[in-house]
């Protein structure tokens, strides 16, 4: 069951062939499991996959498993990842509330199989900026493990709250997750001009946005990413491809970044 609003509006039909130039994709942004408000099954979303050439998938649990039930959602995805290894990498979750325990947590997961760490500062509940990450983000340094936060919400998950976590922890990779549509589109280049470390994913983000980053920064800090189930697959492909990038341009964005992201990563 694919359960989640999956806004349409060019008319992709999940069907549609896509694909042209390259051989290969990450989805660097997938919820997976059953949740309240959004269900998408390991079995439903390897036919999507298959579907649409995703080569591998880059997973995180739904909303319940991220605020609160975290060792459960981080014990399903390595479940997930040692059944499916040749398609799925997982990101652990810890509630930076937890203090200690989040960070025994975190280090229990990588330890397991789990490649970075996701933050949802809407759902956790504190700013993004919060200090009370940074014991978390100095064990991801420590494992080079990338980080992904939510961005593009009011308040707690804007790019400059993200920037200024970039700057504390320099050695993490951060990724922008939809490159903070819809609210903070604006503020995605001022914050890339003044670090290195932050990439962008692209669910949902206009093309408008994502080819301004093309046109300042290249393709080598942008990820793509469909947060199924909120999104449609073809859809957020296809977004992309009204770039019209070269084939060495869309093999960076679709494939190359992800897999020197998740590459870099310890193994303890």
């Amino acid at each position: 069951m694919i359960r989640g609003n999956i806004p349409n509006p060019l008319g992709v039909s999940e069907n549609d062939e896509l694909w042209s130039t390259f051989m290969k994709i990450v989805d660097f942004h997938v919820h997976v499991g059953k949740g309240a408000k959004k269900t998408l099954l390991p079995e439903e979303l390897l036919k999507l996959m298959d579907r649409h050439h995703i080569e591998k998938s880059v997973l995180c649990p739904v909303e319940e498993y991220i605020s609160v039930r975290n060792r459960e959602g981080n014990d399903y995805l390595i479940r997930l990842v040692r059944e499916y290894r040749d398609r799925f990498h997982g990101f652990a979750v810890a509630n930076p509330w937890c203090g200690r325990e989040a960070c025994d947590e975190l280090r229990r997961a990588l330890d397991k199989g789990l490649r970075g760490f996701k933050i949802n500062s809407i759902l956790q509940g504190f700013m993004l900026s919060d200090e009370m990450t940074d014991p978390l983000l100095r064990i991801c340094a420590e494992y080079k493990a990338p980080v992904y936060a939510h961005t593009g919400t009011m308040g707690n998950a804007t790019p400059f709250q993200l920037l200024e976590l970039a700057r504390r922890h320099p050695k993490v990779h951060f990724v922008m997750g939809h490159t903070a549509f819809s609210d903070f589109w604006y503020d995605v280049i001022p914050v890339m001009e003044q670090t290195q470390n932050i990439f962008v994913e692209t669910s949902h983000a206009s093309p408008d946005t994502i080819e301004g980053v093309v046109n300042r920064f290249g393709v080598d800090r942008i990820l793509f990413g469909s947060d199924l189930p909120e999104s449609n697959l073809p859809l957020e492909i296809k977004r992309l491809k009204l770039l019209r990038l070269d084939a060495r341009q869309e093999k960076t964005v679709f494939f190359s970044n992800a897999e020197r992201l998740l590459e870099d990563i310890n193994d303890h």
